[in-house]
């Protein structure tokens, strides 16, 4: 029996990472999008970002910028397709006091939901099996 479960194991891996033509993002900005700068999002902002030739894929960005005018904040969230992936997950720029931006980037479905980072289903079962396989 224990010699069925990593033949088990991998089956059930190579099921659930099938070949993925595109990403699901959401796109939307908040200026524009009522709903677009909070979680849960509606899915009516969820769309399938289009390949283009000249990117090695596609990924899911979101931004929190602020602008600074007249004393005044204006904080938009945008929440868009990417194509150019920084090396940092999350990163943050600045213009000396008139915007700064957070931006996060994912590759998974629907991941710019939120800006925290995802623990996906294969890490939790990859954890789980370990503790498994330890014990």
């Amino acid at each position: 029996m224990p010699r069925i479960f990593p033949a088990a194991l991998f089956i059930i891996v190579i099921i659930y990472f099938k070949p993925v033509d595109s990403i699901k993002c959401y796109v939307c900005r908040s200026d524009v999008h009522e709903g677009c700068d909070g979680a849960p999002l509606s899915e009516w902002y969820l769309e399938d970002c289009p390949k283009r030739p000249s990117a090695a894929g596609s990924y899911c960005r979101k931004i929190q910028q602020q602008l600074y005018f007249k004393n005044e904040e204006e904080v938009t969230t945008i929440r868009e397709c990417a194509y150019e992936k920084n090396p940092k997950q999350c990163y943050k720029t600045g213009w000396k006091s008139t915007a700064y931006q957070e931006v996060c980037e994912c590759d998974k479905d629907s991941c710019n939901e939120s800006s925290c980072p995802t623990v996906g289903l294969f890490s939790l079962l990859a954890i789980g099996i370990s503790l498994l396989v330890s014990t």
